[in-house]
């Protein structure tokens, strides 16, 4: 089960209101999209889950664009890991790794329905590789598939920049 998100500014001032704040920059924002994106990592004892929302500054009338991020950190304890044997070696049971891997995806939509009223298409990137050997591409068709049924545009790796990068960098 996921957490409640509690969204912040970058400067670490508290949003009270989310959904009204994001119906805000959509209003002095006509141009300008929605984009939410989550990633994870591993810590020693926990697991950090960094959920963004990138309000995307779109004027056809100017040149170079920018974002306005809000973000939520979700910590949770870190699951532990199971191993299974096959063939004389030990394997790490790639289940915890698609647990963790899920949850984002939970909370990328979860962020998404907390703001769907805002006016403005919602846009979701999911860090899911789209390169079949890849541990997260087992969960790609799945995941995307998940976002879209309810109702979102979901796009994954190499194209989720707002995953990838955004929330990458807050989950170090």
């Amino acid at each position: 089960m996921t957490k409640e998100l509690i969204f912040k500014k970058f400067d670490g001032t508290l949003i009270e209101d989310v959904k009204k704040y994001v119906e805000n920059w959509c209003n002095e924002n006509p141009y300008g999209e929605i984009i939410i994106g989550c990633d994870s990592q591993e810590h020693r004892r926990y697991v950090k889950y960094a959920i963004v929302i990138v309000m995307h500054f779109i004027d056809p009338y100017k040149i170079g664009h920018g974002s306005h991020i809000i973000k939520s950190i979700i910590f949770e304890k870190k699951p532990i890991k199971n191993y299974r044997e096959r063939n004389g070696n030990k394997q790490l049971d790639i289940s915890y790794i698609q647990e963790k891997l899920w949850k984002e995806v939970e909370y990328v939509i979860k962020a998404a329905n907390m703001i769907k009223e805002c006016n403005r298409k919602i846009k979701i990137h999911i860090d899911y590789n789209s390169k079949e050997g890849e541990v997260s591409h087992s969960l790609y068709s799945t995941g995307i598939g998940y976002a879209q049924e309810m109702g979102y545009e979901a796009i994954g790796k190499p194209y989720s920049w707002a995953s990838t990068y955004v929330a990458d960098s807050l989950c170090r």
